[in-house]
């Protein structure tokens, strides 16, 4: 009896094999697929583990994202890599990005990124796949179509405390940790109507969270770049990092929940208490850990990803002198006021710098998903790479948006320069090339919020400072977390400005 069933399962598994095969060479035929140029194993490398600690010697080497192009210049903008038997398809072609993220966008999944995150980060907006996401995005969207979505004056109350840690005649400063102490104290602002003031010196609760969430970022970070084999990554100080910030947010959200509910019934907000966000998300979840893992979620972006641009924006700008005087010349129109949002929009050059930046420095240079169905992309297959390529369910794609906005062929023989006025070209479409927020149905909700800030803060360090010169004759290196900054900071000069008149 059991040889029989054993058998019948064996004629099953075959039978199901056959019309697998037959099904997958059907959908190659008909969208006319070639097979995928693959990176070679170095000889003697066992089931690719010589890719995987390549990737960690580049990633603890601070040139990981050099690493990445370099592979693309070697094989193309779309090549395979086989590691313990599974493929991985990297790509950095606009139009397998857009079929990933749009086009097919229900063929990919984010995979192991949940696994990874969920002690920090929970089931969040970030991390949710499937009914979880659209949940997660329906609730947050009203939010940021709201009003209060981008309080200049919250802003500016920080940026007052920013300018005070920035010595005025001259002297050396390094702003990137300026910049993420700012971003925190901004984005607790705007999640919890009330910040952690960490620019201010804030309470030592305060400073040992931003501690504890650097070290989660910066441990997650390893773990996505050590792919199959973060599973066997334990880290007890990552743990209790994890720990640590859920407390702290979790504390927040729940002086927050209280201070709502015990004014529900006010159909005015006690003064100092106009844009709590959490309102919003208080009426969609009354789950404590629900709006606890939204938080967090929104956390990372409002401070590591704000942080990483404007960081890398006065990086570039310092290294520019004539760069840093056009600005001042377009923002003196202002004389001296400080902008509305409908100014913000009129000054070209800030945005046209902003958007360089971005392309130069995307805060999330890379990403990846999971293929949980059966599909094609358009490009990669062939001699050349130049045609569709079958992508099998269970494969891993992992998508470079660093590399990409380097490509000479699509932003000019100058692509690794910082050359804002390339922007100021009214032929220059970039569509699915430039990719700084995402695309797609996850396209970045705080899109708007985050050009208003970036825009404001450049603006209002323009009318502060007569100017900012560099003080690092380095070439630009990685520190790569979740986001990439510079691995040598943001070391500049400024001198206060002469005129209030600007």
């Amino acid at each position: 009896m059991i040889t029989v069933t054993v058998l019948l399962v064996l004629i099953y598994w075959f039978v199901e094999a056959i019309a697998l095969h037959l099904l997958r060479r059907k959908i190659k035929r008909k969208n006319g697929c070639r097979p995928l140029r693959y990176r070679h194993n170095y000889r003697g490398a066992i089931l690719g583990l010589d890719w995987v600690l390549l990737r960690v010697r580049a990633f603890r080497g601070k040139r990981f994202l050099e690493f990445m192009t370099k592979q693309f210049e070697d094989l193309g903008p779309t090549y395979g890599v086989k590691i313990l038997g599974q493929t991985t398809i990297y790509t950095m072609d606009p139009k397998n990005i857009q079929a990933i993220l749009s086009d097919r966008f229900k063929d990919f999944a984010l995979g192991n990124r949940l696994a990874i995150m969920e002690k920090l980060l929970g089931k969040g907006i970030f991390t949710a796949d499937g009914n979880g996401w659209v949940h997660s995005r329906s609730m947050l969207r009203p939010i940021f179509a709201s009003n209060q979505a981008g309080n200049l004056d919250m802003l500016e109350n920080h940026l007052q405390n920013l300018f005070k840690l920035i010595p005025r005649d001259g002297s050396t400063v390094d702003l990137q940790p300026l910049m993420s102490r700012f971003a925190l104290d901004s984005v607790t602002e705007f999640l919890f109507d009330q910040s952690v003031n960490t620019l201010r010196n804030g309470k030592q609760i305060d400073q040992q969270f931003n501690e504890s969430f650097d070290y989660a970022l910066k441990e997650l970070a390893f773990r996505f770049r050590l792919g199959p084999f973060y599973k066997f990554r334990w880290n007890w100080n990552a743990d209790e990092a994890f720990r640590k910030c859920r407390l702290f947010v979790g504390r927040l959200v729940n002086e927050a929940q209280w201070f709502y509910y015990a004014n529900a019934k006010s159909s005015e907000q006690p003064s100092g208490r106009k844009h709590l966000f959490l309102r919003g998300l208080v009426d969609a979840a009354d789950d404590q850990d629900r709006i606890t893992d939204e938080a967090l979620n929104l956390l990372i972006a409002g401070r590591d990803t704000t942080a990483s641009v404007l960081s890398h924006l006065f990086f570039e700008i310092s290294r520019n002198p004539g760069v840093w005087q056009s600005l001042r010349n377009e923002v003196s129109r202002l004389q001296g006021r400080r902008p509305t949002y409908k100014q913000l929009r009129g000054l070209k050059f800030v945005h046209c710098c902003v958007k360089e930046t971005l392309r130069l420095h995307p805060p999330v240079p890379t990403n990846k998903r999971f293929c949980v169905n059966d599909t094609v992309l358009p490009l990669g297959g062939g001699r050349h790479g130049k045609r569709p390529i079958f992508v099998p369910k269970g494969t891993t794609v992992v998508f470079t948006v660093h590399a990409m906005h380097r490509r000479k062929d699509l932003f000019g023989a100058d692509a690794e320069e910082f050359r804002p006025q390339r922007w100021d070209q009214e032929t220059l479409h970039h569509g699915w090339s430039y990719l700084p927020f995402h695309a797609g149905p996850r396209v970045c909700l705080g899109l708007s919020y985050a050009m208003n800030e970036l825009c404001y803060v450049l603006i209002r360090m323009l009318q502060e400072f007569n100017t900012i010169e560099s003080r690092d004759d380095q070439p630009w290196t990685e520190s790569l977390r979740l986001i990439v900054a510079s691995n040598s900071g943001v070391k500049v000069g400024a001198r206060a400005a002469l005129s209030t008149n600007l």
